[in-house]
């Protein structure tokens, strides 16, 4: 007589005859217990072969259908862990068979239970059975996650395979593959497709269940939406945000996700949605979470993280160049003052400009709280090539390079250092003050643009409100090539080198505090 150990060695062995294991199932005495495998039943074991031969054999016997292995997994539990499989309608059948026995569904696992396990195995068509059975839907695993947790994190990783095949399918065309392999690779996302939609509909029964919460959240603090958003599974997604991604096209591409959200996630498929669906693109993000989109534009935004193809795509969406963000500054001014890495793409940078250019920007207009325009706020991060990019193509497309700030700062002033200084100035000498200059490390390289701005027709005596002229700014500077830009305004003219500013200092007496002893004795040369 076959014990039920025997039993999981017939299903493993590669040769066994079908007629021997039915034999075997019919003889098999039903309370025997595997010991090397949880103390499984017999029927535990043909569930975790997903027999449907063996399992109707010993339902016909009258095998126990609620009793449970050393783990606490009923034979129905174990049925709904077993790997996903391109045939779910045999599962389903084996469900039914089961409930028609008793199967319990709320108390069938330790810290789950056969509806988790079937949405978490990708078991749709099972899960769907297990809910119209009437059971309870609101049980959790140790994670938290509840029902539709789970089937958020089964759709985000069949996206994430959807996306797999499409790759591999659009590779099809550079390398070579065999004609069975693209058919598999065919197939397989067609299946895909298919298990999406079986999905969507799975979620949309518990939904109309009423239960468990759609907001609830799982041990992380997440709720299914959050899953759903992360993993990339949009029509789940359009589902749990009120949607229906059924009769909706542009709903299911979005998933349920605001513009920022779209941007953060990196999902262009539902900005796209978004914009046809005349999202607003003039808007401010207010989400903490999203800490570096705080307080920014949608297109401060994508260009805080250099997306430029999601920045191109918001100004064709009818993005505001202009539009300015919680902290008074432009799209532009926001992607030239983040700090750290900036994108050495030059071709797309140029690229993102002109969009900006075409898109009705106007780079005279405020681009800051200071009044600063374009050309300023880029002169002022030329320490990055972005920032040299930016003001040459701005010059080159007649950028007024005498256009002042709120403080008088010109770009000229700008590129040398200029930076916010609200004038305060300590009654007592030897107190901790800051200056309208200083306001970045100068470098030789930038005297290029410096040459570029004079030749532009750069006035090279403007003064700030404060009185100070160009030659100060640069007088200003702590680094190499000072005495060289000081050489190059001279060129262009004849500036006052003994020009004094509000407190009373020349370019000089700024070059004498710095100890910079080469600049002091070319200016002294001018005095």
């Amino acid at each position: 007589m076959k014990t039920n150990k025997g039993l999981y060695d017939l299903h493993t062995y590669y040769n066994t005859d079908p007629y021997e294991l039915y034999e075997a199932y019919q003889n098999v005495p039903l309370d025997s217990l595997d010991e090397n495998h949880d103390n499984n039943t017999p029927l535990h074991t043909a569930c975790c072969f997903a027999d449907k031969i063996a399992v109707t054999i010993l339902l016909e016997r009258g095998a126990d259908v609620n009793q449970k292995n050393d783990k606490g997994y009923t034979p129905l539990c174990l049925l709904a862990k077993y790997k996903p499989c391109p045939d779910d309608s045999v599962f389903a059948e084996m469900t039914e068979m089961l409930l028609a026995k008793g199967a319990r569904v709320p108390r069938s696992g330790k810290d789950t239970t056969a509806l988790l396990e079937a949405v978490r195995n990708r078991h749709f068509l099972m899960a769907d059975i297990l809910l119209k059975s009437g059971a309870r839907t609101d049980s959790t695993d140790s994670n938290g996650d509840n029902v539709l947790h789970l089937l958020s994190r089964s759709a985000a990783s069949i996206a994430s395979d959807i996306k797999s095949r499409q790759r591999r399918i659009a590779d099809f065309s550079e390398r070579w593959y065999s004609e069975q392999s693209k058919q598999e690779t065919y197939d397989e996302l067609e299946n895909l497709k298919s298990l999406e939609i079986q999905c969507c509909h799975t979620a949309k029964l518990v939904l109309e269940n009423g239960e468990p919460d759609p907001e609830e959240k799982n041990n992380s603090g997440k709720t299914p939406f959050n899953i759903a958003a992360e993993g990339g599974a949009r029509r789940i997604g359009a589902l749990l945000s009120g949607q229906d991604p059924e009769t909706d096209e542009l709903a299911a591409l979005a998933g349920g996700l605001d513009v920022f959200q779209a941007l953060w996630y990196g999902d262009e498929v539902s900005l796209d949605a978004l914009l046809r669906s005349g999202a607003d693109t003039q808007t401010i993000c207010e989400d903490e979470k999203m800490y570096d989109f705080r307080g920014k534009s949608p297109l401060g935004c994508a260009l805080t993280w250099d997306n430029l193809s999601a920045a191109e795509m918001l100004l064709r969406g009818g993005a505001d160049p202009d539009f300015r963000d919680s902290k008074e500054q432009t799209a532009f001014a926001v992607w030239m003052n983040k700090r750290g890495y900036k994108n050495e793409d030059k071709e797309q940078c140029l690229h993102i400009l002109q969009c900006l250019a075409e898109c009705g920007w106007n780079p005279e207009s405020p681009a800051d709280g200071e009044g600063n325009t374009a050309l300023s706020v880029a002169c002022r991060n030329v320490g990055y090539d972005t920032g040299i990019w930016a003001v040459r193509f701005l010059v080159d497309n007649g950028a007024d390079v005498n256009a002042a700030n709120a403080q008088g700062q010109t770009p000229a002033m700008n590129l040398y250092g200029g930076r916010y200084w609200d004038g305060n100035i300590p009654r007592f000498a030897g107190l901790p003050r800051s200056y309208p200059y200083g306001g970045r490390e100068c470098k030789e390289e930038d005297a290029d643009i410096l040459e570029l701005l004079l030749e532009a027709g750069a006035d090279i005596n403007a003064k700030d409100k404060w009185g100070n002229t160009l030659l100060h700014y640069i007088a200003a500077g702590s680094t190499r090539g000072l005495k060289e830009a000081a050489a190059l305004v001279m060129d262009f003219g004849s500036p006052d080198v003994n020009a004094v500013n509000n407190e009373g200092k020349t370019a000089l007496d700024i070059a004498t505090e710095k100890n910079n002893e080469t600049l002091v004795k070319f200016l002294l040369k001018y005095c």
